[in-house]
């Protein structure tokens, strides 16, 4: 399921910043197309987040408080680590994105996301096809 959902985010991802790419400036039109490809694109993301229940990686409600609940109770183990993590590569994702909108183009930074999600597919066909071998 997880390969077959990130192949059509990709599609999705890859088609709106094709749209944003093409166009330009975008009329009216060219921009709903973009953001009504690229809001259905990230919704898909965040259910299929939440149907595989990855822990404390939605991408909607990013911590849930949970960093600061696990700093209080004094929990420093696995869960408030991943916590920081999911953190971490959010905000890293926001400054390379940022500084690529700003510096470059909306579709440098559209570009970007499309290639990390390509590696992204590819690497779930991999996995999904050495399961079913296996099974």
């Amino acid at each position: 399921m997880f390969a077959v959902a990130v192949t059509a985010e990709l599609v999705l991802l890859s088609t709106g910043t094709v749209v944003v790419g093409v166009a330009s400036p975008l009329s009216k039109g060219e921009r709903d197309a973009a953001v009504a490809l690229l809001a259905v694109a990230m919704g898909m993301q965040n259910a299929v987040a939440r149907h595989l229940a990855v822990p404390d990686l939605t991408t909607t409600v990013l911590t849930m408080t949970g960093i600061a609940s696990d700093l209080r109770h004094r929990q420093y183990g696995a869960s408030l680590l991943r916590r920081l993590l999911a953190v971490a590569s959010m905000f890293a994702g926001v400054v390379v994105g940022g500084v690529l909108v700003v510096h470059q183009s909306t579709t440098a930074a559209l570009g970007v996301g499309s290639g990390v999600l390509a590696a992204v597919v590819a690497a779930s066909w991999f996995e999904a096809t050495a399961r079913n071998a296996v099974e």
